[in-house]
C-alpha cells in the first residue's frame, strides 16, 4: 500500500522465530528496505501464546532494541511508524518519544479479548494516546478495540481481502490437482498460523 503511494519503507521483523531457517539479514530494492534480527528462538513463542503480557514482552523488547539503532545511530527519521501487532506497537509506541513528530499506527492482527483481561485492556489503554490511528482488519477485531478505554475514535475498519469475490488462482501446470483446483467452485487461501486467535474456526465454516 505505502509502496504504491512512492514511500520509502523500512521494515524491522526477527529471522524466523518457530523454525531453524534463515532468511537474508539485509534486503533491499527499490524503496522497501527490510531488515531480519536474531532473536530466542525455539518453542518460546508457543510457550507464551497462553500469556499475552508476557509474549508482549518477549516479542517487543528485541523490536525496539532494532529500532532504537536505528533511530539513534542512523539519520533513519521515519514520518509514520506503522505497527502491526501489539508488540510491535510497544516498541513503537517508545520509539515516537524520540521522534515525536512521526504518526504512529497499529494494525492488530490478534484477537486479545481486552474485555476479559482488564489488566491488558489497562496496559492498552496507556498506549492509545499515543496511537493516531488503528486498524482492525474484522469485525471481531475492531469489536475488541473497542472494549479498550480511549479507542474509539482511532479505530478505521480495513479489509484487505474482497470477501465479495471469490478468489480463483491462475493455473498454468496441468497436474490433475491442479486441474481439479482450477474448476473448484471455491478456493480459499489462509495466511497465517493454524491456531483459534487467526481465525482458521471461522475459515473451514465457509468453506
Amino acid at each position: 500500500l505505502y509502496l504504491g503511494r512512492g514511500h520509502r519503507v523500512l521494515v524491522l521483523t526477527y529471522q524466523p522465530l518457530t523454525t531453524r531457517k534463515n532468511g537474508r539479514h539485509y534486503e533491499r530494492a527499490d524503496n522497501l528496505t527490510i531488515v531480519r534480527m536474531p532473536w530466542l528462538r525455539g518453542r518460546f513463542f508457543y510457550w507464551f501464546e497462553n500469556y499475552p503480557l508476557i509474549q508482549v514482552a518477549y516479542l517487543a523488547s528485541g523490536l525496539l532494541i532494532e529500532l532504537m539503532i536505528m533511530l539513534m545511530l542512523t539519520l533513519f527519521r521515519p514520518k509514520r511508524i506503522v505497527a502491526l501487532g501489539l508488540s510491535a506497537l510497544v516498541a513503537g509506541w517508545v520509539a515516537s518519544f524520540i521522534n515525536r513528530r512521526c504518526q504512529l499506527e497499529c494494525v492488530l492482527l490478534t484477537i486479545y479479548r481486552f474485555a476479559n483481561r482488564p489488566f491488558l485492556s489497562r496496559v492498552m489503554s496507556w498506549l492509545v494516546a499515543r496511537v493516531d490511528r488503528f486498524y482492525a482488519l474484522s469485525g471481531e477485531a475492531r469489536d475488541d478495540l473497542m472494549a479498550v478505554s480511549g479507542v474509539g475514535s482511532a479505530v478505521s475498519f480495513e479489509l484487505w481481502v474482497d470477501q465479495d469475490k471469490r478468489f480463483f488462482p491462475r493455473i498454468e501446470s496441468s497436474s490433475p490437482r491442479d486441474r481439479q483446483a482450477s474448476i473448484s467452485p471455491r478456493t480459499a487461501l489462509f495466511v497465517g498460523r493454524f491456531s483459534p486467535e487467526k481465525g482458521i474456526h471461522d475459515l473451514l465454516q465457509l468453506i
